[in-house]
């Protein structure tokens, strides 16, 4: 994982990220870290857009650094809207125009790491729901027929996603059902999974496998994919924006992804947000005055000590109510009290930030988007000393006139030993323009 911020406001947008680097192999799905990676590139060679990864570093093996570069060298037209240069980049992964480096080959092995993936979740789900129902059927074999039953039920609700087909669906399993069916008995031999071995057929494993990555393809891959997130300044515009996607990858030789967070500036209203990508708990922390999940504690605490204020209450009186009426008059004023809760931490906390975020300067910018980065990089590494957020924080600055500026930037080298790089780089750019 990581932690990156988006902070803009009229004059222009700051991008922060740290440096930790999560690797999935493929065909494995199995993960190692690492930091010192870039994370931050601009993504037109002139214009002023820049663009952020976060989640997985790479696609099937490849970096998406080499995949941003390749699409930087070839990308020459000039784009109306920050979402078209997003579009463009992400037709261009999926397209011909990325085939030197993502061949049929490495899009094949794309579609076995999500095969392998969805194998993996179909399984934690259905040993997750056979250990909830063993207290309440009355044999294992009942838990296990009960398991099959809310699987498929849950699965065969949606229908196939877009832009996958039956025919994908069909053409997959042909390929690949044998290679599923021998990693499902394999998988049903670990001690993990013995609970469920003799119990549900692996033929209904697989067939949900199919099921699952099909018709149920971003819950089941909710864990597998790689943010992207573009900023700066289409053509056309003269405020920032930012907008951002999620790439799960190929199958059935289609790319897989779906639209995520964005924002933009407005003329007459909004002039400035600070948007967090990835892990988020302290940069909503120093926003909102509480976490997200501190909302739901929040909420949780209420209904238990509001039910039983009640039946404190109904009790010292002596009156008996239907709990179910109980129930509803705590659910009923939840609502009320959340949002009453959330206003206030809202005047205390966000709307003064705001009115200041939006009358900072360039330089205040990239300042307030690298500590924000930090302030997440230190919580993770006190608190759950974790590898998801770390290494040093690269910033960056884009503006419409100055274009991707950099604030912070690591290099691998040192840049006082390779003049000559600097120098084939001048004469890169004096001959592209």
């Amino acid at each position: 994982m990581t932690c990156e911020v988006a902070v803009a406001n009229r004059l222009g947008i700051a991008l922060a990220a740290d440096s930790a680097a999560t690797f999935t192999q493929s065909g494995t799905g199995s993960r190692t870290y690492a930091t010192g990676a870039n994370k931050i590139f601009q993504l037109a060679e002139f214009d002023p857009v820049g663009c952020m990864i976060f989640n997985n570093s790479a696609l099937a093996g490849i970096p998406w650094e080499l995949l941003i570069k390749a699409f930087r060298a070839t990308q020459h037209n000039t784009l109306p809207t920050v979402q078209d240069y997003c579009d463009d980049f992400r037709d261009f992964v999926a397209g011909q125009r990325s085939t030197g480096l993502l061949p049929l080959s490495v899009r094949g092995i794309s579609e076995q790491s999500s095969l392998l993936f969805a194998m993996q979740s179909v399984m934690s789900s259905l040993i997750g729901t056979m250990q909830s129902l063993q207290g309440q059927a009355p044999d294992p074999a009942s838990a296990a027929q009960r398991t099959m039953e809310l699987a498929s039920t849950h699965v065969d609700s949606s229908a196939i996603t877009a832009p996958l087909s039956a025919e994908d669906m069909a053409e997959t399993i042909l390929t690949h059902q044998a290679e599923i069916s021998l990693a499902v008995e394999k998988l049903l031999e670990s001690p993990k999974h013995l609970a469920i071995k003799g119990l549900i057929p692996v033929g209904f494993i697989v067939d949900l496998v199919f099921k699952s990555l099909f018709q149920r393809t971003f819950e089941t891959l909710s864990q597998a994919y790689t943010g992207i997130v573009v900023a700066g300044f289409g053509e056309s515009q003269y405020l920032p924006s930012c907008v951002s996607i999620k790439v799960y990858g190929f199958v059935a030789g289609k790319l897989l992804f779906e639209h995520g967070d964005g924002f933009a500036m407005e003329h007459t209203g909004r002039d400035c947000f600070i948007t967090p990508f990835a892990t988020r708990t302290m940069v909503e922390t120093f926003m909102l005055g509480a976490s997200s999940n501190v909302y739901g504690f929040v909420q949780n605490h209420f209904v238990s000590n509001a039910s039983a204020a009640c039946d404190a209450v109904l009790k010292a009186s002596g009156s008996q109510v239907d709990a179910q009426v109980v129930e509803q008059a705590v659910q009923s004023a939840m609502a009320p009290f959340m949002d009453g809760w959330i206003r206030d931490t809202s005047s205390a906390h966000l709307l003064p930030l705001l009115r200041v975020v939006g009358g900072l300067s360039l330089g205040e910018l990239g300042e307030l988007a690298d500590t924000l980065v930090m302030l997440e990089s230190l919580k993770e590494k006190v608190t759950y000393r974790t590898q998801s957020v770390g290494g040093p924080v690269d910033v960056a600055l884009i503006t419409k006139s100055d274009g991707l500026v950099w604030i912070k930037r690591k290099l691998y080298f040192d840049s006082s030993l390779n003049h000559r790089y600097f120098a084939r780089m001048e004469r890169k750019h004096k001959g592209a323009a």
